[in-house]
This record gives structure tokens, C-alpha cells and sequence, in this order.
């Protein structure tokens, strides 16, 4: 199936070259287009050079920690709500996402990798923002057959806001051929690739505000208020879907819910120039979290799932002192029932996340992805 389409693509595509039907423009192939190589996110080790929104909150958080006022696993859950909520209302930020697992639907199996690379940087008084975000989904050894074919996708949305250089908002691009593993690697991780065609969203406004929107939480408030509202943020996801759009926390998990977590390690560390971090190592208590209304619903929405429950979830993070996550790995298998292609089906997944973070100015420099749009602006 996969192969007859790719033959109907390349025909619609020869027929367009053939009689110059303007609208087959969307067959027209992008090289060019900025991918993640292993000098990508050079600056994984620099800390940040701004403060964290809730900095102020993660130094008390681990002030009383250290004076031995509160235990390492509700420190630790409080430490991954803070450096979410630090992610989402940061002005910039650039991470890797390596995502790599096995998933049956039906009694069949197949092999997921999933990887993104996502860059923003947010509006600001006059500025609407900019972002580069590109994902990856490739089925391998695998017994889906057409199934596995539909979760083989990939797509890019770079938003570009400069009158003067004629961007004006979202310019969308779409697979346009095979996705490959490579030979290059990022931090352990072996890269992946495909090719792209122009997509259907092109100079449609959109700007890139700021999200996870802390309903009132001012970074003024001391860490107790400042929690406090936050697990009321988080609750709401229990019943209000509405306010799905706008989670904040990381990983579809709850970690403030009271005894999520079950054991928790927090280490201090530094990089070889000295930067302070925290290496932080959680379980989850599976009963807590498959009970909790927020956790599930959350896990319900990022697989499509009707029905779902967690076996196993593991995490293992890296934060810096002023509370911004510098690195993540989440271990977790689920099962339930998910929908695809419209139609249910029992699942169940099991799958590694390795995500990293950098924050530099140079890291989140949006010069080569404006550079590729110029130009191929100006080609096509």
C-alpha cells in the first residue's frame, strides 16, 4: 500500500512538471531544509544566562529540603512541576527529543521511533515570536502492515515573523519521501531523516506565545501559594479537557499528586565549567497514578486512547540550580484501548524518552531555518 502511493505521488508530481498546473505546488521538494546533526545543541552544558520564571520558588523548594523540612520524593516531584512550568514560560528554549519503543495493537508488534526537534522563541512587546519544530515517526520491524503505514508520518512548522524579510507566520512542510536512520548520532542517540515537500499551511499568521498559563501564579507569591495554584492547575485536567491545550507539566504525569512518587535520589552536580544542577532520579507509585483523574486523562490524550493505564513508569532528570530542566529520560509501558484510523483497538506500548535541552542564544538561533526560508521562497 505504502509503495502504490508513493508511485501515485511521484506521477501526480511528473504530471505537474509535465503541464505546469500551478496548483500541484505542493509536490515540489524542499532541500535544504534544517535537520539535527551531532554538533546540534552544543550548548547542552551551558546553563542558562536568564532566571527561571519560578526561580525564587526552586531555591526555597530546596532550601527546605536541605534543612530537612521535606522528604526527597516530594521534593522531587516538586522540582519536575517547577522546571515544567519553567519550560512553558520561558522565553526561549530548544530541546531534542529521542523517543524509541515497541507497540502492539491487536496482538501485532511493531518498532516506534519517534524524535522531534523543537525551537521557540517567544513573543515579546512588539515581536510575534518564532519557532522550528520538526517531527519524526518511523515503524520498523514490524507486523502492523497498514496500521504501521498510518503512524509512519513526519512534518515540519517553522513560524517566521519579519515584515521586512516577507514572513508573516506559518510556512508548514510535509514528508516528501522514506524516513532513514543515519550515521550521525546526538548525545547517544542515532539521528533520523526524511525528505519534504511544501505543505498546505504557507504565510498564514500565527505568533508564539508563551504557554502553560499559570492562572494567576505570579512568581512574586511565595513557593507554598505558588504550588498550591499550580496543583490546582494540574487537577483540572482530571475533568476540564478544555484545559488540556494548556498543560504545562512534562511527561502526562501528575508528580504533585500526594504519593505519586514512591522513592526518589536527588544529587547536586556540575558540569566541567562548574554550573550547579541537580540529577534527580524518580518511581512512581503505579496505584496513585493509574487512580489519579489528571495523570490519565493526560496519558488518554497524548495516545488517543479511550482506556489506558501505566505498568511501569520511571523518571530520571537533570535540572539547573535556577530550576530550567536541562535533561530528561522517562522508562514507562502502558496498555489500554486506543483509536486508529477511527477504529479501536487494544494496545500497548513500551518505550525509553531521552529529551535535552539547551538555552543559549546560539542554540536557539532561528538564522539557518530563516536562511533555508528565504531561499526557497525566492526559488519557488
Amino acid at each position: 500500500m505504502k509503495n502504490k502511493k508513493r508511485w501515485l505521488l511521484a506521477a501526480i508530481c511528473a504530471i505537474a512538471v509535465v503541464t505546469a498546473i500551478s496548483v500541484l505546488g505542493a509536490c515540489k521538494s524542499a532541500n535544504g531544509v534544517p535537520m539535527l546533526t551531532k554538533d546540534s545543541l552544543a550548548d547542552h552544558e551551558v546553563a542558562p544566562t536568564f532566571d527561571a520564571y519560578y526561580q525564587t520558588q526552586f531555591a526555597q523548594l530546596m532550601q527546605a529540603y536541605d534543612a530537612g523540612d521535606k522528604n526527597a520524593q516530594d521534593t522531587a516531584g516538586a522540582m519536575w512541576a517547577l522546571a515544567s512550568y519553567n519550560h512553558s514560560l520561558s522565553d526561549q528554549f530548544v530541546y531534542f527529543q529521542d523517543q524509541i519503543g515497541t507497540t502492539q495493537l491487536d496482538g501485532k508488534s511493531g518498532k516506534l521511533a519517534y524524535q522531534q526537534y523543537h525551537k521557540e522563541k517567544r513573543a515579546k512587546d512588539s515581536y510575534l515570536g518564532e519557532k522550528y519544530h520538526y517531527t519524526l515517526k518511523h515503524v520498523f520491524d514490524s507486523e502492523l502492515g497498514t496500521l504501521g503505514n498510518f503512524l509512519e508520518q513526519a512534518r515540519v512548522r517553522l513560524v517566521a515573523n519579519d515584515a521586512a524579510q516577507g514572513f508573516k507566520g506559518l510556512y508548514r512542510f510535509e514528508k516528501n519521501g522514506d524516513t532513514v536512520f543515519t550515521n550521525d548520532t546526538l548525545f547517544g542517540r542515532k539521528l533520523m531523516s526524511t525528505e519534504w515537500k511544501k505543505g498546505s499551511d504557507w504565510g498564514n499568521a500565527e505568533s508564539i506565545l508563551k504557554g502553560g498559563v499559570p492562572y494567576g501564579a505570579e512568581n512574586t507569591k511565595s513557593y507554598d501559594e505558588v504550588l498550591r495554584v499550580l496543583n490546582n492547575d494540574i487537577d483540572k485536567l482530571g475533568y476540564d479537557t478544555e484545559e488540556m491545550e494548556w498543560r504545562a507539566i512534562i511527561a502526562n504525569i501528575n508528580t504533585l499528586a500526594d504519593g505519586i512518587v514512591s522513592s526518589a535520589t536527588i544529587e547536586r552536580k556540575q558540569t566541567a565549567a562548574g554550573a550547579a544542577y541537580y540529577a534527580v532520579s524518580m518511581q512512581m507509585n503505579l496505584t496513585v497514578a493509574n487512580a489519579d483523574a489528571a495523570s490519565i486523562n493526560m496519558l488518554k490524550d497524548a495516545n488517543s486512547a479511550t482506556e489506558i493505564q501505566w505498568n511501569k513508569m520511571d523518571i530520571a532528570f537533570e535540572v539547573w540550580e535556577c530550576g530550567m530542566m536541562k535533561s530528561y529520560v522517562v522508562k514507562e509501558e502502558w496498555k489500554g484501548v486506543v483509536k486508529q484510523v477511527g477504529v479501536s483497538k487494544k494496545g500497548a506500548a513500551s518505550a525509553e524518552n531521552y529529551v535535552f535541552y539547551s538555552y543559549s542564544d546560539a542554540d536557539c538561533s532561528m538564522e539557518a531555518e530563516r536562511s533555508f526560508l528565504k531561499a526557497y521562497m525566492e526559488e519557488n
